[in-house]
């Protein structure tokens, strides 16, 4: 049995979102000329459905985030792989899956930047070597208020909305509860479930401005970070009580 969901990213996804966006450099960013959308007002989780309970398996589920770099001195700085392997959560299947619900919460404090080998899997925009220093700018910076508020908000929230068919996969609505507010996105995502699990994974593109967060700029913009980053969603479930 295959089917697509969309928006596991993120589980994302990624994901996540999403919104891990900063750039190795500490200097203060610049204010960008966009004020970001305001967010909708944070939803209350769907009532309960009738179907098939899974739970997300921590440990063999990941969300990629990757963030390219800009500007005219974009030579200076480094494209980065933020990456969450402590995923959560629960999906529930009925027999129609574009009833499906699912509920993902990514941690903030445990995200990484930079693995060697994620980086290595990722391909020629992530060959230039990231050192110690680096990363801990580029922590730094993501887990500021303006960008994860790490200090307020344990983690992102991803909640399904609708899901509607798309060929042999579906598209996915869903909400990101992110520093409190709620923002919302679509993405692809295709799946498979065999026996008790279930398989989610896919890959979408989102502006940070989508989630109300200004990209990093320095230098009168010199220096900079995209606002659209890459999110990829690998998301593993088991029915719950196996």
């Amino acid at each position: 049995m295959k089917f697509s969901l969309k928006p596991l990213i993120v589980t994302g996804t990624s994901v996540a979102f999403a919104a891990l966006l900063a750039g190795c450099q500490t200097v203060k960013p610049e204010p960008g000329p966009a004020v970001p959308p305001p967010a909708a007002p944070v939803e209350q989780p769907a009532p309960s459905i009738e179907g098939r309970a899974f739970q997300v398996l921590t440990a063999e589920s990941e969300v990629r985030i990757l963030v390219y770099r800009g500007g005219s001195l974009s030579k200076l700085g480094h494209n980065h792989v933020i990456t969450s392997h402590d995923l959560s959560g629960t999906i529930t299947l009925p027999e129609d899956p574009t009833q499906a619900q699912f509920e993902v919460v990514m941690p903030v404090a445990p995200l990484t930047v930079d693995e060697p080998e994620k980086r290595a899997e990722e391909g020629a925009d992530f060959t230039a070597p990231v050192n110690d220093n680096a990363r801990e700018g580029t922590r730094r910076n993501m887990l500021k208020p303006e960008v994860l508020d790490g200090d307020h908000f344990a983690a992102v929230t991803l909640r399904s909305a609708s899901i509607a068919r798309a060929g042999e996969d579906y598209d996915v609505t869903f909400g990101v509860v992110l520093r409190g507010e709620r923002y919302e996105l679509q993405a692809p995502v295709h799946v498979e479930v065999q026996g008790d699990r279930l398989r989610a994974r896919g890959e979408m593109q989102v502006k940070q401005t989508e989630l109300g967060i200004m990209p990093f700029t320095a230098a009168m913009g010199a220096l900079a970070i995209r606002d659209e980053i890459r999110i990829k969603f690998d998301i593993h479930a088991a029915l719950s009580g196996r």
